[in-house]
């Protein structure tokens, strides 16, 4: 099976796009959970909800968010080794190919 690492280019272009804005997300929710500590942040919640406190909630979804950036850096980096994989493969088997055919013509010398 031919495999063809032109396909591969605009996944690799999509996970980076995403990787670097979902990073600059979670760099950003950090900031609001350290802005959360001195209540300059707050998020919407009544008065009857007995659920997480602002810090709480700003570093719980802070812990989470850094998790799920780290398990798509992973992803991202499994992708890209498989693309220079299939590149090197690539490679290596236009490199044979191009020499049998160099083997096979016959060089005639040239008369000037």
């Amino acid at each position: 099976m031919k495999r063809i690492e032109c396909f591969m280019v605009p996944w690799l272009t999509l996970q980076l796009i995403f990787l670097t804005s979902f990073s600059l997300f979670v760099i950003v929710w950090w900031i609001a959970t350290l802005l959360s500590l001195f209540n300059l942040v707050q998020y919407f919640h009544t008065n009857d909800d007995k659920g997480l406190t602002n810090s709480e909630f700003f570093v719980l979804t802070g812990v989470i968010l850094t998790v799920v950036l780290f398990i798509s850096m992973k992803v991202s980096h499994v992708l890209y080794k498989g693309f220079v994989r299939v590149r090197d493969q690539n490679i290596s088997v236009y490199r044979v190919t191009e020499a049998i055919e160099r083997d096979r013509t016959v060089l005639k010398p040239s008369y000037v």
